[in-house]
């Protein structure tokens, strides 16, 4: 009869000790892991908090040609791994560059 109270004694114990374990090393692990997800991010540069701050103007301006532009370079990138990065609003950076540049050729012309 010891022998039983003995070994569930034992049983409940590293039960108990397995379980809290478990959650110190869950809890230690989601730190650890924020840590190296924010270490791992590159440093914003300024061309990219630029093209937030136009993409956020766009998207009050012109909110569907930008679902337009979003939706044609989602598929895009299927076809053109060089696409997978781009935002809307760099896309209409370049048109509006373009369209410029254009514009300024014609003039001259």
């Amino acid at each position: 009869m010891i022998g039983l109270q003995i070994t569930l004694t034992a049983l409940v114990l590293s039960l108990l000790i397995a379980v809290t374990f478990e959650r110190f090393v869950e809890l230690v692990d989601r730190r650890a892991a924020a840590r190296i997800s924010r270490s791992e991010q590159p440093k914003a540069s300024a061309a990219s908090v630029l093209e937030g701050k136009i993409g956020g103007w766009l998207s009050r301006l012109v909110p569907g040609y930008l679902r337009q532009v979003a939706s044609d370079l989602y598929w895009a990138s299927f076809t053109d791994g060089k696409l997978q990065g781009r935002t809307p609003a760099a896309v209409f950076m370049r048109q509006l560059l373009i369209t410029l540049g254009v514009g300024f050729a014609a003039y001259l012309a």
